[in-house]
């Protein structure tokens, strides 16, 4: 009878087995921006892998990897690092029943949660909505149709313990206590995970939060452990199309006319630098950045296709996906943003609010929060430095002068943050002169200055000693400059790329590659003359730090001593002294808690001093040249005593010019 309808015992017992089959669960990229809805209070009404693109390559490297049991979200505010969560619970409830458990630090949290954003979002989404028990909001069950999610706070022991769950959610887990070593209580965040004993596969463990102190950060515990993958996301420029994370040192903005930042010019002039070309990122280009980002880990690259070779070098079970900045977010107005929030922090900090630097970096970049050593006060750093000379005059002793520059811009006009300091022999500094000068005529007019030494009737001209001009983010211009000041003008940059320490020299030789012709870069290299100076970033940081800590003392060798102008006014010049003391290291990273321009001078004043004396071999024997000392002037040798003669710098305008 029923081959008269077409129906064969084969088809029909397919078709009964094949109703017994276990139903396959729907790719949760697909499922999530199609199903998930948000409530209409929310700022984003659906979830969308094209505002949270970040999002993508958790799911696809965290919660679908059979590899990865665990995974945290060390990520900052404004990257839905709550609706991520959420949209994952909502797609088990439908797709793939299973128990699931939720913590949080304390009740008031579990109710907030609960009441504004998971109630809320699980009954926008109608999947979930269609499995959830009607008009009930229990706030210690949420329960559907085949699976259940259990609240827990971690005040409560008893909300954490007896019942089984495959998926646990942790919701801010930084902020969850964490026990004292006298507490007889285990953790509440190990407590909970031991809820998924029951299950021999298919776990997932998955945290999310903003950092805190190192002090107190579990993230930070579980990343000094080593046995984690952790995965930061990298995005292509879009000039050069190199990948690279982004990091809020390389957030320009333009100063005021006077050199000062403010939130509203620092909000619209905001630019982000590629590390590669250095060429401007601008808002426009931030969606298609993020949305090409990946997700890799130490061991890991991405090739000329955009795809992720290598493997991971940790192999766990456990990831870490972070730390992610708000940079990164599609739900703020662009680089202007942050660069704002951290202007505010500065002007917050300096008017006595020590929490806003720590909310800036935990909040805003993602980061644990290192509390660095107090500086010391602006009237003891000032009396520590105290020399016996006054602004625009050298003391006795002076050798030779040297003249750093720091280049910026504001709209169409160049800055120049500048120092003049003289050095004696055994290595002992002095600051000459200071300023800002703004356009780039009158900086070259400014190098004509010349400066009296006390006691000898002689004045020294700048132009006759080195010149150091930071290239930073202004190759091309500075390039130009120095070959137009000639003599013993150089361009320098600060050389971060290995973790170099303080055994190795001041500097080094680099080249200069913008605007240079290929063949002639090649010459350059194959004789080994460069003509970059190259800093020891480490190193000439550490000695900034401790000379303003008053590591070094007077006598000691790199002591750098003040006009007494400067020391008798320090009330006057406290935002100059502020300078001097604005960067600090955080981990393994510097970071800065304001403009640091003099303190950029001082040790980029040191650099050019130890070039003079190759590296500080020659410091014993320096000397003024003889047309600048008085007649009859001998050293302590009873000859006469030229400046030693330093090294072939090579010009790509010049050759090779043997400065003598």
């Amino acid at each position: 009878m029923l081959e008269g309808y077409g129906i064969t015992k084969d088809s029909l017992r397919q078709s009964v087995a094949h109703a017994f089959l276990r139903r396959q669960p729907a790719n949760p990229l697909e499922w999530m921006p199609w199903h998930v809805r948000f409530p209409e209070t929310w700022e984003a009404t659906a979830f969308d892998f094209d505002v949270a693109p970040h999002v993508r390559g958790v799911i696809e490297r965290g919660w679908l990897s059979n590899s990865i049991r665990k995974f945290n979200l060390q990520w900052a505010t404004r990257l839905m690092k709550t609706s991520t969560l959420l949209s994952i619970m909502a797609w088990v409830a439908c797709e793939d029943p299973a128990p699931m458990a939720v913590l949080f630090g304390d009740r008031q949290v579990l109710q907030n949660t609960v009441t504004e954003q998971l109630y809320p979002m699980f009954e926008a989404t109608r999947p979930v909505r269609k499995v959830l028990a009607a008009g009930v909001r229990n706030r210690r069950v949420v329960r559907f149709n085949d699976c259940s999610i259990r609240l827990a706070n971690a005040g409560t022991i008893s909300d954490s313990s007896g019942y089984p769950a495959r998926y646990v959610f942790k919701f801010e887990h930084e902020k969850i206590p964490t026990p004292s070593v006298s507490d007889k209580e285990s953790d509440a965040s190990k407590r909970i995970e031991k809820r998924t004993s029951g299950y021999a596969r298919n776990v997932k463990i998955c945290e999310e939060g903003s950092p805190v102190s190192a002090a107190e950060s579990r993230v930070h515990k579980l990343r000094q452990s080593g046995s984690v993958i952790e995965f930061r996301y990298v995005v292509p420029c879009p000039h050069c199309r190199e990948f690279q994370p982004l990091e809020f040192e390389r957030v320009k903005w333009d100063r005021n006319e006077i050199g000062e930042q403010t939130p509203a010019l620092a909000e619209k002039t905001a630019r982000y630098v590629c590390q590669h070309c250095s060429q401007d990122v601008e808002n426009h280009h931030r969606p298609q950045m993020m949305r090409a980002g990946k997700w890799i880990a130490p061991g890991e690259w991405i090739d000329a296709d955009g795809e992720i070779c290598g493997k991971p070098t940790v192999d766990s079970d456990t990831a870490i996906f972070g730390p992610l900045s708000k940079l990164y977010s599609l739900l703020i107005s662009g680089w202007g943003a942050v660069a704002r929030e951290f202007v505010e922090a500065v002007e917050a900090q300096r008017n006595g609010d020590l929490q806003a630097l720590k909310n800036f970096v935990t909040e805003t970049l993602g980061e644990v929060w290192v509390q660095k050593s107090g500086s010391v006060a602006v009237s003891e750093l000032a009396e520590h430095l105290r020399g016996e000379h006054t602004l625009k005059e050298c003391p006795g002793d002076t050798a030779f002068l040297v003249t750093t520059a720091d280049v910026g811009y504001s709209g169409d006009d160049m800055l120049f943050h500048w120092m003049v300091q003289a050095w004696a022999r055994g290595a002992q500094g002095a600051v000459v002169d200071f300023g800002l000068t703004v356009g780039k005529a009158k900086f070259l007019e400014s190098l004509d200055r010349t400066y009296p030494v006390i006691g000898s009737g002689l004045r020294l001209p700048v132009k006759d000693f080195p010149i150091g001009l930071d290239s930073g983010k202004f190759t091309t211009e500075v390039y130009e400059l120095v070959d137009q000041i000639g003599g013993r003008a150089i361009a320098m940059k600060g050389d971060s790329r290995t973790d170099r320490g303080n055994n190795v020299d001041w500097y080094s030789f680099g080249y200069r590659r913008a605007s240079i012709d290929p063949r002639l870069l090649k010459m350059q290299k194959d004789i080994g003359e460069g003509d970059l100076l190259m800093m020891a970033t480490e190193r000439t940081q550490d000695y900034r730090i401790a000379l303003t800590s008053k590591r070094i003392q007077r006598g000691e060798k790199g002591f750098v001593s003040f006009p007494l102008d400067l020391v008798e006014g320090h009330e006057t010049y406290k935002s100059w002294f502020a300078q001097l003391t604005a960067d600090y290291k955080e981990g393994a990273r510097w970071q800065r808690s304001g403009a640091n321009e003099a303190g950029d001078q001082i040790r980029t004043g040191r650099v050019l001093a130890e070039w003079f004396t190759k590296n500080g071999a020659t410091w014993d024997v320096v000397a003024l040249p003889k047309r600048f000392q008085p007649a009859g002037a001998a050293s302590e040798s009873g000859n006469r005593t030229d400046r030693p003669t330093e090294q072939n710098v090579f010009h790509a305008s010049r050759f090779l010019l043997s400065q003598r």
